[in-house]
């Protein structure tokens, strides 16, 4: 009786010693792989993020953040500011244009889209090349609208966007001005993107 007792308390000791160490390594090597994919990818993530190029917009007509000369809004001749930029993306399928006035009284007021721009545009020409086109404006009409804030309004803020696209987009007859901004947001390429805003108000 005394040696039975002694072979089955044994037996169960080593059974529970298996299922121990089987339960201790699976989890164990579980949790190493996980973490090491999970750092591994934040880091690529944020490498890239790091190196991914943008897009420099540069103009001779005002300095960023200052305000837009007179002859450029409604005050004046209206005309475009002279915009240039660098940093489009080699991958680039087209270029887009798009100017906003994010004060607006009654939200964003899109004052410019221009699309179809070859990926070697650095300026908006005039005529615009074949394969571009000018896109709806706020106003209810296409193309420019120079800023025009009201009387008294205060200071405008006017965002001019440059976008590097993975894919042309061309805007539907009849598109809100805003969703055609969104459409092109949404195709531009990681990094395609540059902004430059300039400043106006009318006393």
């Amino acid at each position: 009786m005394r040696l039975r007792r002694w072979n089955w308390s044994w037996s169960w000791s080593a059974a529970l010693l298996v299922v121990l160490a089987g339960c201790s390594g699976s989890g164990s090597g579980s949790t190493s792989g996980s973490g090491s994919t999970s750092t591994s990818a934040a880091t690529s993530t944020s490498a890239a993020t790091r190196t991914s190029p943008a897009i420099t917009i540069t103009s001779t007509a005002f300095g960023p953040g200052q305000p837009i000369p007179v002859q450029n809004t409604c005050s004046g001749a209206g005309a475009v500011p002279a915009l240039t930029w660098t940093g489009v993306p080699g991958t680039a399928a087209a270029v887009a244009v798009v100017m906003t006035d994010p004060d607006a009284p009654s939200g964003t007021f899109v004052h410019w889209i221009v699309t179809g721009l070859p990926a070697s545009a650095r300026q908006v020409p005039d005529p615009l090349p074949a394969g571009a086109q000018s896109g709806p404006n706020s106003a209810g009409s296409t193309g420019w609208r120079p800023p025009c804030p009201p009387p008294g309004g205060g200071t405008h803020h006017y965002v001019f966007e440059v976008l590097a696209l993975s894919r042309p987009v061309s805007p539907a007859a009849g598109a809100a001005p805003l969703d055609v901004v969104q459409q092109l947001r949404a195709a531009a390429l990681p990094g395609g993107r540059g902004t430059y805003t300039g400043t106006f108000s009318r006393a």
